[in-house]
């Protein structure tokens, strides 16, 4: 059996002089699967071409797929560009230790640690503790993967003070699973003045959950697997300060963290 004529496919997307180019592995299927698939040889080329206007630039990826047989479904890497220009992207953790973080808290012993590129938090004597950056953030854009085997878990991130927390989980005051909502009691807008009704239909729990929280003045924006999720002005939020990953007092629980990322103007 010989070659096939390659199938060219080409996907691309616009973005501003300057992007960030993202991966993404999607699948797409056509034709019938007649004889198993002995060899795929995928050859890519990605170029870069002027714009519709000023200041713009088109990212297109080619793939040309050469296969001995038929085939059910070929996998595409798509080029997803996103505008960053002006913009300053870090990595808060390196995957390795916790250089640029500090454990508060008392009897925190073992309750943050690096196992296999994630930061995982378990407070098997039921203490709380946070896990705060040293450095401060005026205002960012914080993005983490998380999950928990937990049935029970009551988690989050501090955005620049104790007084502001995005949950993870369970709320102890409440009862039910407040995810993404802000509490921030200190506001006295209620516990959670920044709330909703969206959590049961967009948090997986027990799978990897992707959260981004952005921070601009005083306004704090949650989103939750991509999902807009809350958009709130708090009252006493702090000018700048750490982020903080959270384990709650009363309850034993462990959670992973990873690809966190941050971004300031």
């Amino acid at each position: 059996m010989g070659w096939l004529d390659p199938h060219p496919i080409c996907l691309g997307k616009q973005g501003p002089a300057g992007f960030n180019s993202a991966l993404r592995l999607t699948t797409i299927k056509y034709g019938t699967l007649v004889n198993p698939v002995q060899e795929i040889v995928v050859n890519t080329g990605a170029t870069l071409l002027p714009g519709p206007k000023p200041g713009f630039l088109f990212c297109s990826l080619t793939l040309l797929v050469y296969q001995l047989g038929s085939v059910l479904e070929i996998s595409v890497l798509e080029i997803a560009a996103a505008d960053n220009t002006g913009v300053s992207d870090s990595s808060l953790f390196n995957g390795k230790d916790l250089s640029g973080w500090k454990v508060e808290g008392k009897k925190t012993d073992g309750h943050w640690q690096v196992k296999d590129g994630m930061i995982v938090g378990e407070n098997s004597n039921k203490q709380g503790s946070v896990l705060w950056t040293e450095k401060g953030f005026k205002d960012f854009e914080f993005e983490v993967d998380y999950r928990t085997s937990s049935k029970d878990y009551d988690t989050g991130v501090f955005a620049r003070a104790t007084s502001h927390q995005i949950q993870i989980g369970i709320s102890r005051s409440l009862k039910r699973d407040m995810t993404g909502c802000i509490y921030a009691p200190k506001d006295k807008k209620g516990s959670y003045p920044g709330k909703t009704d969206k959590v049961s239909k967009f948090h997986k729990v027990g799978a990897w959950n992707h959260l981004k929280i952005v921070v601009r003045g005083n306004n704090v924006k949650t989103f939750l697997n991509g999902e807009p999720f809350v958009d709130y002005d708090a009252a006493t939020i702090p000018e700048s300060g750490p982020i903080g990953l959270q384990l709650h007092g009363g309850v034993h629980m462990k959670v992973d963290f990873r690809n966190l990322k941050l971004s300031q103007p």
